[in-house]
């Protein structure tokens, strides 16, 4: 089965978000990047985070840290003139709101409660929540965008590096993975054989191997690897292409890919969230599928 990618498009157009309809075209080489970051500054706030049910999950329209993480997943996929001062608006956001004492960010404030959200991004959050996630990745992200600077590229690593070495399976899970995998490709630091092969060895504990387990809310390959030079592609050969094969097979018909989760409150609101996260899938997909030259 081949993917019929205009029908995709269609049908985000008609149901989804103009940040994913237009992340979709860039993706698929039918426009340039100007519109997904013109896009993308409808959820940047004045003081240069995202919120604004950037990311469905929660309908806070101040800023956070997560969604902010979000923004800059879109952003380090683009061209750099294209999203540059968005970029330096939301660092100047992260640099304000860091925590010094505790090395990180709270993923969402207080605020969050005030409007329709998932239960897992209720405040306060619950016991043994994540720091990786987003804190890791955003120290990440700013040692990107601030390479010059010695406290995130030097001190903000190293911790990341030493949070990383002391996960276990059991005090981790896929989100935070998921983090520290984008991590370990924003910064080459990152990527000395200890801290590889130990994300490694947790990412491939926390994944689903199998098709019929992939149609759950399970980790799948394609969630760590996401592209064909990821670091961790080595350790998860032979079943990159039977997922790659999944994706393709499991599109329906509209050529969009359903949410396998769902809040359990706030039923109305969940159903428009449902409708971002198609848009969503459909945007990440599509771009794992072009790295791995797979879009057709």
């Amino acid at each position: 089965m081949a993917l019929h990618w205009e029908r995709t498009l269609a049908f985000v157009e008609k149901n989804c978000r103009p940040l994913e309809y237009h992340w979709l075209r860039w993706i698929l080489d039918l426009d340039g990047a100007a519109p997904v970051a013109e896009a993308l500054q409808t959820y940047q706030n004045s003081d240069g985070g995202f919120g604004g049910g950037l990311e469905p999950d929660f309908w806070l329209p101040d800023s956070s840290p997560m969604a902010t993480s979000r923004a800059l997943q879109i952003t380090a996929a683009l061209p750099a003139d294209a999203v540059r001062p968005l970029e330096e608006r939301a660092l100047a956001y992260l640099e304000s709101t860091f925590h010094r004492p505790s090395m990180g960010w709270e993923p969402v404030p207080e605020q969050v409660n005030d409007f329709p959200h998932a239960p897992w991004w209720s405040y306060p959050a619950a016991p043994g929540q994540h720091w990786g996630n987003p804190s890791a990745e955003l120290i990440a992200q700013c040692a990107r965008l601030q390479p010059e600077s010695s406290f995130w590229t030097g001190t903000a690593v190293s911790y990341v590096r030493q949070q990383l070495l002391s996960l276990t399976p059991e005090n981790t899970e896929e989100h935070e993975l998921y983090c520290y995998a984008r991590c370990v490709q924003t910064v080459p630091e990152l990527r000395s054989p200890n801290a590889v092969e130990h994300l490694a060895k947790l990412a491939t504990e926390h994944t689903a191997w199998e098709p019929a387990e992939w149609r759950q809310y399970r980790p799948q390959p394609l969630h760590y690897v996401t592209d064909p030079d990821h670091v961790l592609a080595p350790y998860f050969h032979g079943v990159l292409e039977r997922n790659i094969a999944f994706w393709v097979e499991s599109a329906d018909d509209n050529g969009v890919w359903q949410p396998t989760w769902s809040w359990g409150q706030f039923e109305n609101e969940w159903q428009q969230a449902r409708l971002h996260w198609i848009g969503i899938l459909a945007a990440e997909r599509a771009r794992v599928l072009r790295a791995f030259q797979c879009l057709s």
